[in-house]
């Protein structure tokens, strides 16, 4: 969305940006940014000039508001400082306000998995879950999420004097974790999991999926599956694989399918913990 505004042809204002609520499917806004230009082109340089004398330059001269789905989105146009002397910068976007929240991707995903591991009995092959950690808020999960829903979620353990002086800390992980529990390791069945980030039907050359193994899986994974990214078992933690990327998989550019729709993979990804 921001890259779509942010080549705004009009070098003599700056935007602001305001948006809040998350719509289920991409807006258009290339024809927002064609409205905002639109207007601004009616817009003479002595007009500029006279609207910036009388009204100051902390208040924008245009305002603009847009609605998609339930997603709110305000632009207001500034003159710019440098329009009287100096060099113009580039970029159209001055200042970007969204939504502030805490995510914590990692419970969703464990519970999902928690739910699926132990569903189809004991299989007699190998058992692959994958992961699209995607939902409703639209905030992407990133390999950190992953383990934490795996082995527990982590943190930094710190050991004090009485006079609250640093003796020594060390990183640990809790004992929730899919596979690794407070009765130490947990849904041996499930021998993988397949993870896919950013997972969008326009984003597919850009997004990335990643195989996890289970440690000490009853029956280990090995498939074509393995040909793609993976973190497998090493001295006492998991190691990365390079794999093959899906823009090579599909043969697909980065940039398919061409010009890319606002809210594409630079709007982050998100997590109700959706495994099937």
């Amino acid at each position: 969305m921001f890259d779509n505004l942010n080549g705004l042809r009009d070098a003599r204002v700056v935007l602001t940006v305001e948006h809040e609520g998350e719509p289920a499917t991409p807006p258009r806004v290339s024809r927002w940014r064609d409205e905002i230009e639109r207007d601004l082109a009616r817009i003479t340089d002595a007009d500029l000039l006279a609207a910036s004398g009388s009204i100051g330059r902390d208040r924008p001269i245009r305002e603009w508001a847009f609605e998609h789905e339930g997603l709110q989105f305000r632009v207001a146009a500034y003159p710019r400082p440098e329009v009287l002397a100096g060099p113009v910068r580039r970029g159209a976007i001055a200042v970007s306000v969204g939504d502030a929240r805490l995510v914590m991707l990692d419970e969703s995903i464990r519970r999902a998995l928690n739910a699926k591991a132990g569903h189809y009995g004991k299989p007699d092959l190998p058992f692959v879950v994958a992961v699209l950690p995607m939902g409703k808020d639209r905030w992407g999960a990133d390999h950190e999420d992953i383990m934490n829903a795996l082995f527990g979620t982590g943190g930094e353990v710190y050991q004090l004097t009485s006079t609250e002086e640093l003796v020594s800390h060390r990183f640990q992980r809790q004992r929730n974790g899919v596979w690794n529990g407070f009765d130490g390791v947990r849904n041996t069945r499930l021998s993988a999991c397949l993870v896919a980030f950013r997972l969008f039907p326009w984003s597919v050359p850009r997004s990335s999926l990643s195989l996890y193994h289970h440690p000490l899986a009853e029956l280990p994974h090995r498939s074509v599956l393995c040909s793609l990214p993976q973190w497998i078992p090493g001295d006492r933690r998991l190691e990365h694989v390079e794999g093959a990327a899906l823009s090579d998989i599909f043969g697909l550019p980065l940039d398919w399918p061409g010009e890319r729709e606002p809210g594409d993979d630079t709007t982050e990804a998100a997590n109700g913990g959706t495994a099937d």
